[in-house]
C-alpha cells in the first residue's frame, strides 16, 4: 500500500513537472512573439514537447503560433506547409478558422486563387460565426 501510495505521488509530480515546464516554454515563446522576435519564439514553440500526456489544447495552439511565426517572416512556403498540415490534424482547434484565412490570404500572394476560394469557402461553411467571414466573403467574391 505504501509503496503504491510513493508510486503514485511520484507520478502526479511528473507530470505536473512535465506541464509547467511546457507552459512555461510556451509562455516565454508567445513573449517573445508579442516582442515580434518570431525566430525565437519559433524556436521555443518548437521544443513543446509533444507528448501524449500534453495537453492536447496547447499542443495545437503551439503548432498554429510555429506556422504563424513562418509566415511573419515571409517564408509562405513553410507557412502554408505547416497551416495546411494544422487544419487537417487539429479539427477542432480555437484556431482553425484563422489558420484558413491566412491560407487563403497567403495563396492570394501567391497568385492561387482557385486555392484561396478554396480555403476559405471551407472556413465559410464550417465556420459560420468566424470573425473572418465577412472578409472571406469578400476575398471569394460573394
Amino acid at each position: 500500500m505504501k509503496r503504491s501510495v510513493h508510486i503514485l505521488v511520484f507520478f502526479l509530480l511528473t507530470h505536473v513537472n512535465i506541464y509547467s515546464q511546457e507552459s512555461k516554454i510556451f509562455a516565454d515563446a508567445m513573449e517573445l512573439y508579442q516582442t515580434k522576435n518570431y525566430t525565437a519564439a519559433r524556436e521555443l514553440f518548437l521544443k513543446v514537447d509533444h507528448k501524449d500526456d500534453i495537453d492536447k489544447k496547447l499542443i495545437s495552439t503551439v503548432k498554429y503560433f510555429a506556422a504563424d511565426c513562418l509566415l511573419k517572416l515571409g517564408q509562405l512556403n513553410g507557412a502554408i506547409e505547416e497551416f495546411e498540415n494544422f487544419t487537417s490534424v487539429y479539427r477542432f482547434s480555437n484556431y482553425r478558422d484563422e489558420a484558413f484565412y491566412k491560407l487563403g490570404t497567403i495563396y492570394f500572394e501567391k497568385g492561387q486563387y482557385s486555392l484561396v476560394r478554396q480555403k476559405l469557402l471551407i472556413l465559410i461553411n464550417e465556420y459560420p460565426e468566424s470573425e473572418y467571414l465577412g472578409s472571406s466573403y469578400f476575398w471569394v467574391g460573394e
